[in-house]
């Protein structure tokens, strides 16, 4: 069997078409992706993240990440994104469990992250923040939780003995 190489994406050999499409692509997806350049400036944003923050492609390309409205509603956040991005630039990825204040000015639980973007050398020429809404399984969780302490309450108020077992 033979071995097949990776392939290697590089915009530098790619047409005008197929980058489009990639950005068309990015543009249907329902979690928020950006491409920041080697400075933390905006590249890219793709209509999720412009439609969370209720903004334009235009307002937001060329500002620095750290400054842009998905990161600035406190200075934890801020610093937090300041810390995913040096580890990015360093080439680690970093995943935390966060949030971004919508365009209503409700607070949408996000699983955030920023991952370097490598060339086919392995140099780091960009880095990605991705941020996906995690609202349905926070309401998920909760409910269980709920689930899980009245089934307690069911059993505590019993009156008698009842304990789990395993088979033997």
């Amino acid at each position: 069997m033979t071995k097949i190489e990776k392939m290697h994406f590089n915009p530098m050999e790619c047409s005008r078409n197929f980058l489009h499409l990639l950005a068309h692509t990015l543009d249907h997806m329902d979690t928020m992706v950006g491409i920041l350049d080697l400075k933390g400036k905006i590249l890219y944003a793709n209509r999720a993240a412009l439609k969370k923050i209720n903004t334009s492609y235009d307002n937001i390309i060329g500002i620095d990440f750290l400054n842009s409205p998905w990161r600035t509603h406190s200075k934890e956040t801020f610093l937090l994104t300041k810390d995913m991005m040096a580890k990015a630039f360093a080439g680690e990825s970093s995943v935390i469990e966060d949030f971004i204040i919508n365009r209503d000015g409700k607070w949408i639980p996000m699983l955030f992250s920023i991952s370097p973007v490598r060339n086919v050398n392995g140099k780091i020429i960009a880095i990605v923040p991705e941020g996906k809404s995690i609202t349905e399984q926070k309401r998920l969780q909760a409910e269980i939780r709920k689930e899980q302490w009245e089934t307690q309450q069911w059993i505590d108020s019993m009156g008698a003995y009842v304990a789990k077992c395993d088979k033997e």
